[in-house]
């Protein structure tokens, strides 16, 4: 036998290497999760039952641990000759195309197999074979019925019956346990419906060293009666582990079983009263389904049932009435799998075929070669059920994939001694073996006589079978033929955009959900730039307008809170508008600033909280936003003089009276109510003393009746509970009494605070909250991971009914907060420990400001420094530049630390580079001589995206102003004489760039310098200097453009990289439009300018949704500027339409090279009036075409459908991408 088992072994480890292994959500059609491993905790999970998932390993002879057990393809690695064809008449029924060449098969010795081996029904063959072979192809719905869970069970049985009658005589007493065991749980779960009555037969029957098993499975629970001679021991297991643990692995399902366990005595068993609760509680548990944790957050068809009933409430319970047990352990690699089904009821592997490979291999563990016996009926079962499937004329892949799995398992039972079950199953493989090899013979024979057929080419009739005739077609083509007159397309459309967020009535309280709506969008930068251009804009004059209004500073508040959260979500990792996002945070506290201190002028003595030295940090490249950068300066310059030093709301430091108390001092309303406080403690108070003293009289009363008894249990003769002496005893000890803690603090001040946060005006709270979390959100620390035990004011008993809460502002951030300490508050005491001091107690809370949505005391050390560097810093990419982070991060290092430090010098670069890289912002005031410098000398490399970001820090951060207005650091470009220069060596810089595309990156650089030098300069020779290059920058750059776009159309399928670099060009020769708004004009002039500048947004527009700019931060970041642009452009463009109309033409014709006009653009109305339309001429009898164009997005439709491309949201679609990538495909 050892020749055989040597076969299958090889043939297993060629399976094994050549496999390609899949995860069943790969086979469903859903992308497979990355994640190879999982494990649940117990706290999750059984008590003391582990489950985790391991990765399949790289090479072993047999693919065992990959929970896509099948190792068998539809076919056998082998194909037809080219020359050959099958036809399904020429098959076996049921047999499938391209079966492969099955194996050869060896001469055996004739052996009897078992008579009962006979067919079963089809369907429930199909069932059985899919839950316990698991073949390739599953069911995708649940087909698993009773009569299918009964065949499982009966199957099972009956093979545990002939397998022990196969075993010798000495071994059959021990196995005779299994059959038995196996008919009990096949007896009770086959039946439709099972009663208390039926469990109670089945306990009542157990007997000493008998089994019993339970599949309790409305509560997805498992359960083991074992039955000792002195004990009964209940194991308990989870049957289906939860589903999220199935479909996130590509690895099987390493468990251990049982769980928990539990004993009792025998006699406890065998009571009646045991029996009737044991058997009534699991009926029930059985007919009442319980939920899944909320810890396990997976799709419904995969959720299961928690069995917490069985493994933890059942398991105590037997604990409890005797102990627990240490059952020992088994460990299986279990394979399962969930197919999912459209209609909800998805496919899984049968609890039942799990439940009782436990319930076998746990009870046969406990014998000696247990563990062998059990692997030795699992290849019996398997072989038993190859078998009948040959018997029934299953197709040849799903016998191929018993004969595998069957042979599988043979195999790892090759080193033990060969008896008779062992000879069955490899009967059965051969059997198997020789119906694929007759299957295979007779379609080769079907194939062979296809063929054999007389080629006779000369009575072929050549002309007749290449004539296609068309004979009841004419009417159709002739009515396609006839020229139907032009009609103008008559489609209506409406791209249903959302109203702009323009007007000054966006600040009204009546639009809060529209904002709010706009702003949570998933395409919400339109709506940011809406909103941040209305702030700078129109803020300040609706304030004017409405600044006695209440409803005026809580609608700048949740404008705040909404913004805050959208834009910061929108500009993660572009420092650019992470500083417009704080600009403009800062420019809506301020206004509300304003309405607060018309309210509660008191708060002008306090600091306004917000530091000066923030500000220099921010990147503002525009005049626009460096104006509105010098009003929140001024105002808060002008703010800090009125204040007091040292005052603040959040803090009482020395000297510092704080803004509650002077409130108070000044509010009648206040003062009364802490009168009423207290009259209402020293009332409170009195009554406590009273019944303080009669508690203590009915003590006293209760001690002396006892004394004056005598103790009748002393020896015990009657028990305690009926002796008088000691029941006045326990009645005077357990008498109680709370105490009355007073509601307000002993300190003046304190108890002031504490009135006054009881009912604080509206506005200073709204200004508390917005100020607090302004700085919290700058200052970026994380939310505490410890909650302490706190108790809010409101929450207070004494103080809790004169809370005021504003539902129009509920407080969430600053509200008052004590720390919980033991002996603290008015906690019950013995009576005959009491005294008037302990009863009577002073306030015990210390009262701070708490942040509820941080969980942490409010502070005033704000760690502002590394978030404002962190967000308005850019990060130098991945490479040899990234190490050099602190040269664009500061300017205080010199050029000797540059010499000092020269050893940090990376190797990619030379030290030349290194110096010049970490002299640019070497000393603030000398950066833009430093950038003067570098430009001539050439030591950078600009094309390096590194370099980009350095350039961008130095000339784009504002640094402090002086006492002129003017910005300190930028104060050189703003000279005749140096703005000159520059433009010199700019110029020579482009000469240098301008021969290839691959310079973008250093164009970018240019474009940048000399749109900042444009907005700083003052010189007029200067400012049309910057204006002749950026149209040199545009020839250039355009000039590219053509090029790219010659070389995508000569490739059949575009190429991702090759579209990344046309986005990335357009992007360059677009930027040359951006400046600041009032010199826009002067660039945009024309209709040439209108045509290049339409031209590339619709490129950018096609290029970028496919380049994929997540994986890119740096396309990213020059897409959001680019969408910036296009924000600043869009109002000017629209308001010339008539003019620039053949610019838009011309920009049309370059993409669509058919377009033809016949009408003038218009713009759409509101809020659609970013597109514009016009209309095609008719030509050759084809109607005229309706074409619009985004002015914003750049997006170029005709009659509303993309023009020679499919939608973006198709390009984008992962079954797109999985199929066809990124490419562009034309349509």
């Amino acid at each position: 036998m050892s020749h055989l088992y040597e076969k299958y072994r090889k043939k297993l480890h060629k399976l094994s290497n050549s496999r390609t292994f899949r995860s069943p959500l790969e086979r469903s059609g859903q992308e497979s999760p990355e994640a190879n491993e999982h494990s649940v905790s117990n706290d999750q999970r059984l008590p003391n039952e582990q489950l985790r998932l391991v990765n399949p390993p790289q090479s072993h002879p047999t693919p065992t641990s990959s929970r896509f057990t099948h190792n068998e393809s539809l076919s056998n690695n082998q194909s037809l000759p080219d020359n050959q064809s099958l036809t399904n008449d020429q098959l076996p029924q049921n047999e499938q195309l391209s079966l492969g060449n099955p194996p050869q098969s060896h001469p055996t010795r004739p052996i009897t197999l078992f008579t009962n081996d006979q067919a079963l029904p089809h369907e429930q063959l199909w069932a059985l074979v899919n839950h316990i072979f698991m073949p390739p192809q599953l069911p995708t719905e649940n087909n698993l019925r009773t009569l299918d869970e009964a065949t499982l069970c009966h199957t099972v049985c009956s093979a545990a019956e002939e397998f022990g009658s196969t075993l010798p005589v000495r071994e059959r007493h021990t196995w005779l346990t299994i059959p038995n065991l196996l008919k009990r749980f096949s007896s009770y779960h086959t039946r439709l419906s099972s009663s208390e009555s039926d469990i109670r037969g089945l306990m009542d029957n157990l007997r000493s060293g008998e089994t019993l098993a339970f599949f309790v499975r409305a509560q997805n629970a498992g359960l083991i009666i074992r039955h000792d001679t002195t004990r009964v021991v209940f194991e308990s297991f989870e049957v289906s582990p939860p589903g999220e643990a199935v479909v996130k692995t590509t690895g099987r399902l390493i468990r251990s079983f049982p769980g928990q366990a539990a004993q009792i005595p025998v006699e406890v068993f065998n009571q009646p009263l045991f029996l009737v609760e044991f058997c009534g509680f699991l009926a029930s548990m059985n007919a009442t389904k319980a939920t899944r944790s909320q810890t396990h957050t997976v799709l419904p068809q995969y959720t299961t049932v928690h069995p917490r009933y069985i493994t933890q409430l059942l398991t105590e319970i037997l604990v409890g009435m005797g102990s627990a047990a240490a059952a020992p352990r088994i460990t299986k690699r279990v394979s399962d799998e969930i197919i999912e089904s459209k209609r909800g009821d998805s496919w899984r592997r049968s609890a039942t075929w799990l439940v009782l490979r436990v319930v076998i291999q746990s009870t046969l563990q406990r014998q000696e070669g247990g563990y062998q016996r059990y692997k030795a009926f699992m290849a019996f079962l398997h072989a038993r059920i190859l078998n009948i499937g040959l018997r029934s004329s299953l197709p040849s892949y799903l016998i191929a994939c018993m004969q595998r799995k069957t042979a599988r398992r043979l195999h790892k039972l090759s080193l033990i001694q060969p008896s008779f079950h062992l000879k069955y199953a490899h009967v059965a493989i051969h059997q198997a073996e020789k119906t694929l090899n007759e299957r295979w013979s007779l379609a080769n024979t079907a194939q062979e006589q296809s063929l054999s057929q007389t080629w006779a080419p000369k009575t072929l009739n050549i002309t007749a079978d290449t004539v296609l005739s068309l004979s009841n077609s004419m009417k159709h083509l002739t009515r396609s033929l006839v020229m139907a007159p032009a009609q103008e397309s008559s489609q209506f459309f409406d791209p249903k955009h959302q109203h702009r967020l323009l007007g000054a009535d966006n600040f009204a309280q009546s639009r809060t959900d529209e904002l709010r709506m706009a702003l949570s969008s998933k395409k919400n930068l339109i709506a940011l730039a809406d909103f941040e251009m209305a702030v700078r804009a129109n803020l300040e004059p609706w304030v004017t307008r409405n600044i006695r209004s209440a409803e005026g500073y809580i609608s700048i508040a949740e404008r705040m809170e909404h913004y805050s959260t959208a834009a910061l979500n929108a500009y993660s990792s572009n420092p650019e508008l992470l500083s417009i996002r704080i600009l403009t945070l800062l420019k809506l506290w301020i206004e509300l600033d304003r309405m607060v201190l018309v309210h509660c002028p008191l708060l002008g003595s306090f600091s306004p909280e917000v530091p000066l030295e923030m500000l220099h940090r921010l990147l503002l490249p525009s005049a626009e936003l460096i104006k509105s950068l010098e009003y929140i300066e001024q105002y808060l310059e002008n703010r800090y003089t009125l204040t007091v030093p040292g005052w603040s709301v959040f803090t009482n430091a020395e000297g510092c009276i704080p803004f509650a108390v002077q409130y108070f001092d000044g509010c009648s309303e206040l003062q009364a109510l802490k009168v009423n406080i207290e009259e209402d403690a020293k009332k409170a108070r009195a009554m406590k003393l009273k019944e303080y003293e009669v508690l203590r009289t009915q003590y006293s009363y209760l001690k002396r009746s006892a004394e004056a008894g005598k103790c009748q249990c002393w020896d015990g003769r009657i028990a305690p509970t009926l002796c008088k002496r000691c029941n006045l005893e326990q009645q005077a000890s357990e008498m109680k009494i709370e105490a009355h803690e007073w509601p307000l603090p002993q300190d003046p001040s304190m108890a002031k605070i504490v009135i006054f946060e009881l009912m604080p005006p509206l506005s200073f709270v709204v200004w508390r909250e917005i100020t607090y979390r302004l700085l919290r959100d700058i200052d970026g620390s994380p939310r505490s991971l410890q909650e302490h035990q706190i108790l809010l004011l409101s929450e207070y008993p004494a103080l809790a009914t004169h809370f005021v809460s504003d539902a129009r502002f509920p407080r969430k951030v600053s509200v008052l907060a004590s720390r919980k300490h033991p002996g603290s508050g008015s906690e019950s005491q013995a009576v005959e420990v009491a005294t008037e001091k302990t009863v009577c107690l002073d306030h015990g809370h210390e009262w701070s400001l708490y942040d509820l949505t941080r969980l942490q005391w409010l502070t005033k050390k704000y760690n502002w420094e590394n978030t404002i560097n962190d967000h308005c810093t850019f990060q130098l990419p991945s490479g040899p530049y990234q190490s050099l982070q602190y040269a664009v991060l500061w300017t205080s290092h010199t050029s000797n630390n540059i010499i000092a430090n020269q050893s940090e010098c990376p190797a990619e670069l030379s030290f030349h580079e290194y110096a010049a890289f970490t002299g640019i912002r070497s000393g603030p005031r000398l950066q833009w001589l430093n950038i003067l410098s570098q430009l001539r000398s050439g030591s950078l490399k600009f094309q390096e995206e590194a370099v980009f970001s350095l350039f961008r820090q130095a000339i784009w951060q504002v640094g402090p102003r002086t006492t002129d207005y003017r910005r300190e650091w930028h104060i050189d470009p703003t000279e005749k004489e140096f703005g000159r220069l520059l433009l010199e060596e700019i110029a020579a810089l482009l000469e240098r760039f301008k021969t290839h595309w691959h310079n973008v990156t250093a164009i970018m650089l240019i474009t940048t310098l000399v749109s900042r030098i444009l907005s700083l300069a003052r010189d007029e020779i200067v400012i049309q200097g910057c204006f002749g290059i950026m149209r040199d920058i545009r020839s250039v750059t355009y000039e590219w453009l053509k090029k790219l776009l010659t070389k995508l159309e000569n490739i059949e399928d575009g190429s991702w990289e090759r579209q990344h670099q046309l986005c990335a060009v357009a992007i360059a020769c677009r930027t040359t439009y951006d400046v600041d708004t009032d010199k826009a004009t002067s660039l945009l002039s024309d209709n040439l300018d209108v045509a290049i500048y339409i031209h590339c947004g619709i490129l950018i527009h096609y290029n970028s949704t496919l380049s994929d700019p997540e994986a890119d931060s740096g396309l990213r970041n020059l897409l959001h500027r680019d969408c910036r642009l296009a924000h600043m452009m869009e109002p000017l463009l629209s308001a010339k339409v008539a003019k620039f109309g053949e610019g838009l033409d011309k920009a049309v014709s370059q993409v669509w090279q058919f377009f033809s006009p016949s009408s003038r653009w218009k713009r759409l109305p509101p809020p659609n009036n970013r597109w514009v339309t016009a209309y095609t001429n008719s030509q050759d009898g084809k109607n005229s075409q309706a074409v619009q164009l985004d002015l914003f997005s750049g997006q170029l439709l005709v009659d509303g459908r993309p023009l020679g491309q499919l939608p973006p949201d198709i390009i984008m679609h992962p079954t797109y991408t999985h199929i066809f990538g990124r490419a562009s495909h034309l349509i």
